[in-house]
């Protein structure tokens, strides 16, 4: 504790950090893809040297920028949705194909 500094402003100090820590950790949590502009390209991974184009289905507003909620997979026409362990999308339907966004 600095001098001239009482308890409680020693604790006001600390839990100030520890939200801005708590909302650093929390914001470098977020991977969810945001919608770029122009097309939506898609990769295969198993193939990548294929790119394909994405059709989009479901879009949500989150701080002011649109991020890709769900997109069509190009082989079954299921809804694909975002997969934050793998940072690409994941079919739903039989084939569970995973694809990344490119650039």
């Amino acid at each position: 504790m600095a001098r001239g500094q009482s308890i409680l402003d020693r604790d006001k100090i600390m839990t100030k950090a520890l939200r801005r820590a708590t909302r650093k950790k929390n914001e470098a949590r977020n991977t969810s893809p945001l919608l770029p502009d122009g097309q939506i390209v898609i990769m295969d991974s198993i193939n990548p040297g294929r790119r394909i184009e994405a059709k989009l289905l479901r879009l949500r507003r989150k701080g002011g920028r649109d991020a890709i909620v769900s997109l069509e997979c190009p082989y079954c026409c299921r809804p694909m949705v975002w997969d934050p362990r793998w940072n690409a999308f994941k079919c739903t339907g039989a084939h569970k194909g995973i694809y990344e966004l490119v650039g």
